[in-house]
């Protein structure tokens, strides 16, 4: 990276009350390394200096920290240089912000692990704000937080135009929109909530049912409207707790919100021949609101290690099924519309659908299956599992769905019912820093065999 940088003069002025702390740093370098100063949180101070943005007494910048090279490709981006005598180089992936469409964010690691990235910015607008380097603010920014070694939290923040770097290019791009934690979200896997709640399932079907507002609890209005969107639009629906946490930054209050969901249609069948498709499909519900107004942000709660089963009852089989969805697996980088999982079904099954749909077993013995195919049903199966290969859910438009034909088989007509549950893995943010149980998600649901 060719920049000139001769005689470097820094001095950065940060207030922690009526405390300052001031740096100043005269150095030559070279034609080749920019060289910053940088704030150093300790692990204990994170917390506090985080929801007051007021700067401990302990926080230091008395060393430079080098940006040697940054390079641009498309959405790839390369971050090389040199923290505390350590060289690092951070490799990853440049997404949109929810915030803005001229603020570039990026999931990065680093190959040398000397820094573990929290948060990684290029804006390339007067459009974005700073931590603590206010003098900066409204101007096209450089930004960098990071979790030293020692678990202190590094705060890098300039101004764009000291680092030598063509971003022409990311203005023509057009990104997926970023997870949240590695978007404005990032500071939710390194700090607890102020304060956080729960509105149990049974709570938020109640809001879902009742035409009126969310009784009380108008700021989930959104919410409870696409659940009641998804019951209207199918024949039956689940939503488990709704989960609120809220985190103070400062002045800038932020909450997320989701619950877990899935819904489906179980429709008549005929007797007289055909098929009927039957479909269930899981998806996290929520939403993210800075101060009050709800933001582009990706929420930080994901559904993980998902399995659906499902049950006929007398007089009917499923005589084949396909799964399909939207999701990320945890060693890919991108959303991919395919799905792997396992296959467990049981053929020529009797018993009652409730009896039936607790002895689908995760364990049984199955068959790797991917997306589109036949799931490939033995004759006669009245009941059967699928797992997904370890899917992650966490954006809105991801989802995972099955469609399962079910027919009819020799023997009576008339009403008929049918069971759906689907298990899964419920946390909150993509370091599962905390999960959360669910209640039972059996939902049965009637038909008729005409």
């Amino acid at each position: 990276m060719a920049k000139r940088i001769m005689s470097l003069l820094l001095a950065v002025v940060f207030l922690a009350g009526s405390y300052s702390i001031v740096v100043r740093a005269d150095e030559s370098v070279s034609d080749d390394v920019a060289a910053f100063s940088y704030i150093s949180i300790s692990a204990d101070e994170i917390q506090r200096t985080l929801s007051t943005l007021t700067l401990p007494r302990t926080a230091r910048s008395l060393t430079l920290i080098e940006i040697r090279d940054v390079r641009l490709n498309g959405d790839f981006i390369e971050v090389i240089g040199n923290f505390e005598a350590r060289n690092f180089h951070l490799r990853g992936t440049m997404f949109a912000s929810g915030l803005d469409e001229y603020i570039y964010v990026a999931v990065m690691e680093d190959t040398q692990n000397v820094l573990d990235v929290l948060y990684f910015e290029i804006s390339t607008r007067n459009n974005s704000r700073t931590l603590f380097n206010e003098a900066i603010n409204h101007s096209p920014l450089f930004k960098l937080y990071a979790l030293s070694s020692n678990g202190d939290l590094i705060v890098i923040e300039q101004s764009l135009s000291e680092i030598d770097v063509d971003v022409s290019s990311l203005d023509r791009l057009t990104p997926d929109i970023a997870p949240g934690i590695n978007d404005a979200l990032w500071f939710t896997g390194i700090i607890e909530p102020t304060e956080s709640f729960v509105i149990p399932s049974e709570g938020v079907m109640s809001m879902v049912k009742n035409d009126g507002s969310a009784r009380g609890f108008t700021e989930f209005d959104d919410i409870i409207e696409e659940l009641r969107v998804l019951r209207a639009t199918n024949t039956y629906l689940w939503a488990g707790n709704l989960y609120i946490v809220n985190f103070n930054i400062g002045s800038d209050l932020f909450s997320a919100r989701a619950t877990p969901s899935f819904d489906g249609s179980i429709v008549d069948i005929n007797s007289r021949g055909g098929t009927s498709n039957w479909t269930s499909s899981l998806r996290v519900v929520g939403s993210v609101t800075m101060n009050g107004q709800i933001v582009n942000l990706q929420n930080i709660f994901q559904i993980m290690n998902a399995r659906v089963n499902i049950v006929a009852d007398n007089n009917t089989v499923f005589t084949s099924a396909t799964a399909d969805g939207r999701y990320i697996r945890p060693t890919g980088g991108s959303v991919q519309i395919s799905v792997a999982g396992l296959l467990s079904s049981l053929p020529g099954a009797t018993g009652t659908v409730a009896t039936i749909l607790s002895s689908i077993s995760a364990t049984r013995p199955g068959t790797n299956l991917v997306q589109g195919s036949n799931l490939g049903l033995a004759p006669n199966t009245r009941a059967f599992g699928f797992t997904f290969d370890r899917s992650k859910l966490d954006s809105p438009d991801h989802h995972l769905s099955l469609n399962a034909f079910a027919s009819f088989a020799l023997g009576g007509t008339g009403n008929r019912q049918a069971g759906v549950n689907w298990s899964f893995d419920f946390f909150e943010n993509l370091v599962l820093r905390r999960s959360y149980s669910q209640p039972t998600t059996n939902r049965f649901v009637s038909y008729r065999i005409n």
